[in-house]
């Protein structure tokens, strides 16, 4: 009921009150915990305090469906970002310990209206409101990985407060909308609430599957899943938590309902946080300010910044469909070999994906195959099926005559509606080393769904990357390619002699170096043809 105490106008005020009398959403049930009381306690009276004040200035309240969808209409547009995290009067993180080995979390978030129009923000089964996801993602001490590995349900939004935080607010929407220049704030309690939906039906970027009409989403919607200290939050297994000298980020993300296209590549913003060690019930903190409108693979780029070897993001647009974000890094291991890492994240694509593919020319040795993902959970899957698969996408080298490639893939929707595909709002990484240095080339994305419903024969996409460049001209036994067969090629066979599959003097490829590829080094001796 404080929310609706916030609210700018009488006629807001009774909207809000009756869907919390009603049930709408499940509100009534969100009744604030002491700890969350002492927390917003300043920052609603503040806002109530404003209201008195500026309430003889503003408009009447826009109260009903009609009044929001006529103001709405003409050339102005509704742009939503994310302008704080983890801050409300004071650092507001909420961490709910551990339940077997995973951990869970939760921040504030306030969303900025940076637009032109007022946004819906209409409580209750319509659907017309925002969708909060909060995610975390996690960086290695030496910066070479940049993985997600937490997700949360998503928070339904209700009762915009128009708040004047991020700007100059015009307010007198009631709590219906969100005025321009205004931003709405919800506390770590509620984003941690156990009234959370999940992901699975909602279309980021349009029609949503299974929705009553364009930017809805079900309702109602099913509860999440197990322990209840867990259940639907933000959660990340310990073990992910206890890297030393790594770096921890989360990202926020608003899903919007009445947005153009082209304004919803800017609903995410990240910040670096410090964790608490375990059991992760103390404090998490932050000292960086938040990177706005950014997705938070710019986390990882800024790591390499200025570098030999920076990390290169290429977004990959889908057509009227969503966005795919494509982020690497090539290093040189020092022996001979380079290592490719990729971090592909589906930003808004319903779409999804099932396979990534990177171009491998003909001769060029591959090793250490790697793949991360994150774990979906509380029952996130469709109905009847529990939560979503979480195998991991089976990597494959294979083709010739040009067609060589290395693929990572899963099963497609008509498959298994439930099977382990980037979903929008998430992240997922491929690697491996490699005997030649990168050079330009085009990865192959292969969608999960053939339809925004699902099923159908998937498209795909392309996207510029880099990968491994061809072999350098040599022949049989010049190992060290430099056009010669000589003593330096004798003597790095004979220090790869024995079992040795893949090495470079296994020229016969039988996984031994032994007397049959020196006799092929032997008769090939001298400069090459």
């Amino acid at each position: 009921m404080r929310k609706c105490l916030s609210a700018l106008s009488i006629a807001g005020f009774v909207v809000c009150a009756i869907a919390l009398s009603t049930g709408e959403e499940g509100l009534a049930s969100e009744r604030a915990s002491a700890e969350e009381a002492t927390v917003e306690a300043a920052g609603v009276e503040a806002q109530r305090q404003l209201s008195v004040e500026q309430k003889e200035e503003r408009p009447e309240s826009i109260s009903s469906d009609t009044g929001i969808r006529t103001a709405m209409s003409g050339p102005a547009q509704i742009d939503i970002s994310v302008s704080r995290i983890g801050k409300n009067t004071q650092h507001d993180y909420r961490e709910y310990g551990i339940a077997g080995d995973i951990a869970a979390f939760s921040a504030a978030t306030t969303a900025c209206n940076v637009g032109t129009e007022i946004a819906e923000w209409i409580s209750g089964s319509s659907g017309r409101h925002p969708l909060i996801a909060q995610n975390m993602y996690r960086m290695s001490a030496d910066g070479e990985r940049f993985e997600m590995i937490g997700m949360s349900w998503l928070k339904h939004s209700f009762c915009a407060l128009s708040e004047t935080t991020c700007g100059n607010c015009i307010s007198g929407t009631g709590c219906e909308a969100l005025g321009i220049g205004c931003a709405d704030t919800y506390t770590a309690s509620r984003n941690g609430s156990t009234n959370l939906g999940p992901r699975r039906d909602v279309n980021p970027v349009g029609l949503q599957y299974g929705g009553s009409g364009p930017g809805t989403h079900d309702h109602p919607y099913p509860s999440p899943s197990g322990p209840g200290l867990i259940a639907g939050r933000l959660q990340v297994n310990v073990n992910d938590l206890s890297h030393a000298g790594a770096k921890y980020y989360i990202e926020i993300h608003y899903i919007t309902h009445d947005e153009d296209l082209n304004n919803r590549y800017n609903n995410a913003s990240w910040v670096h946080v410090n964790m608490p060690p375990s059991p992760y019930t103390g404090n998490i903190t932050s000292n960086l300010p938040i990177s706005e409108q950014q997705i938070v693979l710019i986390a990882w780029q800024e790591e390499w910044e200025d570098t030999e070897t920076p990390v290169i993001i290429r977004e990959i647009k889908d057509s009227q469909r969503g966005m795919f974000q494509l982020a690497w890094r090539v290093s040189d291991n020092g022996d001979g070999t380079w290592h490719y890492e990729y971090a592909l994240h589906n930003l808004n694509s319903h779409l999804a994906a099932s396979s990534f593919a990177i171009p491998i020319p003909e001769g060029v040795t591959l090793t250490n195959f790697g793949f991360h993902d994150v774990s979906y959970h509380s029952g996130d899957g469709y109905p009847g099926s529990g939560t979503f698969d979480g195998a991991d996408w089976a990597s494959e080298d294979a083709g010739a005559d040009g067609n060589r490639a290395l693929t990572w893939s899963t099963v497609t929707f008509d498959d298994d509606p439930n099977g382990n595909a980037l979903r929008w709002g998430t992240t997922y990484n491929f690697r491996f080393d490699a005997d030649t240095p990168p050079q330009d080339t085009t990865a192959a994305i292969v969608h999960y769904r053939g339809s925004t419903d699902g099923p159908g024969a998937p498209g795909s996409l392309n996207g510029t990357t880099q990968g491994p460049s061809p072999l350098e001209a040599g022949c049989v036994g010049d190992i060290d390619t430099d056009g010669d067969v000589d003593a330096f090629d004798l003597a790095m066979l004979l220090g790869a002699w024995g079992p040795n599959a893949g090495h470079p003097a296994d020229f016969d490829e039988d996984g031994d170096v032994d007397a049959f590829d020196l006799a092929m080094l032997l008769g090939a001796w001298g400069p090459c043809p």
